[in-house]
């Protein structure tokens, strides 16, 4: 009878350990972005705040989906390493294009987004599945 209580609540566990790292990644790229802002008497384009406005919901949105479904892969320290490769790619290769885009749209977000999900899931069932059989696979 606990069995069957204890499956879910584990679960439930676990979807709260990734929500709460999830927003410290994006406590942690808004630090960032703090540092980074210019000093006083400088005045922040309406743009550039849509943008990483932007970057940190659709960043939430799709790791947080590849994680959930993903959930079988969460012993395996590939797959954790393979996600924080992929996020800290993630991260600067939008810092590295940010200056250069004239208008982040939500829009425009959404679809690079999508894209960026599937080649998230495919990324992380080639790496996992080509190395699952190795030592450090779980």
């Amino acid at each position: 009878m606990e069995k069957r209580w204890s499956q879910p609540f584990y679960a439930f566990l676990g979807y709260i350990v990734i929500l709460l790292i999830l927003v410290a990644v994006a406590l942690i790229i808004g630090a960032g972005v703090y540092l980074l802002l210019p000093g006083p008497g400088v005045e922040i384009s309406r743009e550039s705040i849509q943008a990483w406005s932007a970057f940190i919901v659709y960043t939430l949105l799709v790791f947080g989906y590849v994680i959930k479904e993903s959930r079988g892969l969460w012993r395996n320290k590939r797959f954790w390493a393979t996600i924080a490769a992929l996020l800290l790619g993630h991260a600067l290769s939008f810092w590295a294009t940010l200056p250069y885009i004239a208008q982040w749209r939500f829009r425009g977000f959404a679809l690079l987004y999508g894209i960026e999900g599937l080649l998230v899931f495919w990324a992380l069932d080639h790496i996992t599945g080509r190395f699952a059989k190795g030592p450090d696979s779980g």
